[in-house]
Order: C-alpha cells, then sequence, then structure tokens
C-alpha cells in the first residue's frame, strides 16, 4: 500500500497481461472510502490489517460492473469493516450477479459524500 498524498493511498494489485489494476483509499475524518478495481481480490486482502489501522472502511464505491470480482472481495471488506457497496441504480441487475454484499445506489444526480466526495456514474 502506497501513500500518494496524505489522505489518498493506492494499493497495487499483481500485474496482468494488460498491465496493473489499482484500489484506492480515500482517508477521511467522516470516514474512509474504498475504490476497488475488479482485480483486487487477494492483494486487497492482503492489505485489511493496514487499512483497518488507517480507521477501517465506511463504504466501499463501484463505477461500472467490471469492478465487482466474483471472489468475494465486496463480501469480505462489508464484513470486516461493516461497508455497504455504492453503485450507480443502471448497474443494479449486473451487479446482483456477482455480489450480494449489502448496498446502496445511486440515480444520476450522484451521490455526495460529505463535502469532499461525490460519486458520479462514468462507465
Amino acid at each position: 500500500m502506497e501513500r500518494i498524498f496524505p489522505n489518498l493511498y493506492r494499493i497495487t494489485d499483481e500485474p496482468i497481461a494488460r498491465g496493473r489494476r489499482y484500489s484506492y483509499l480515500l482517508v477521511r475524518e467522516q470516514g474512509n472510502l474504498l475504490l476497488p478495481s475488479a482485480q483486487a481480490g487477494s492483494s486487497l486482502r492482503d492489505h485489511f490489517d493496514e487499512i483497518e489501522g488507517l480507521g477501517g472502511v465506511s463504504a466501499q464505491f463501484i463505477n461500472h460492473v467490471h469492478d465487482v470480482p466474483k471472489d468475494g472481495l465486496h463480501e469480505a471488506v462489508c464484513e470486516r469493516f461493516g461497508a455497504e457497496l455504492h453503485y450507480h441504480e443502471i448497474e443494479r441487475k449486473k451487479v446482483r450477479t456477482k455480489t450480494k454484499c449489502p448496498a446502496a445506489e445511486y440515480g444520476d444526480e450522484g451521490l455526495a459524500v460529505g463535502s469532499d466526495f461525490r460519486a458520479i456514474y462514468y462507465p
């Protein structure tokens, strides 16, 4: 896990055929936000203790259904940290076939999380 700004950490996945994938942890007073990549799986799980030390995860966000692995990653994050998965409502049908993690949807207006984060659907 690499600190790239005072409140932003990057978790680098194992190399894959098309390069690397990254997950991000945004550390905030109002609760940390996790933006995992689809390939995160074990790479991200390896950092759960470090993430816990930074305050855990209050919510996880995906931008597109391709960011949902079928390996139970989102369930593991939810179980460990109590963090719901957030995604755009148009992705519901496909996301729910890949994960049963407790979830919250947002619409075209996006979702503001405090004054420092806004989720916007950008597939």
